[in-house]
């Protein structure tokens, strides 16, 4: 059990590296949305679909940094644990997004 927490810790490094990709790409894809928005250049749907995807993987991304501190100390870790502030806001967010199929990030229903 002790190689499998150190493989799951040195793993951790990666996952931080997901964090930050998904969370540029949704900034990268926001910023044409805006644009796009901006110009009236319609439709968006191909950049709302993907700051959907970006942002349930980048809350999935969370989960798995969550998990992936917790096997490697062997400590429970709490959403408000892992954020006060924001913990119990990416739970709900993430069960909303993975388990109820919302999509929280875009309220556009219909666009363009």
């Amino acid at each position: 059990m002790r190689e499998f927490r150190i493989a799951v810790g040195n793993s951790l490094k990666d996952k931080l590296g997901e964090l930050g990709f998904f969370l540029q790409q949704i900034a990268d894809v926001t910023k044409v949305i805006e644009y796009k928005y901006l110009t009236h250049d319609y439709p968006i749907n191909i950049e709302t679909d993907k700051l959907n995807y970006f942002f349930s993987a980048y809350l999935n991304a969370i989960q798995s940094l969550k998990d992936g501190v917790q096997t490697a100390t062997g400590e429970n870790i709490s959403w408000s644990k892992l954020s006060p502030a924001y913990g119990d806001f990416i739970f709900y967010c993430r069960n909303a997004t993975t388990h109820d199929g919302y999509h929280l990030i875009n309220s556009w229903k219909g666009g363009g």
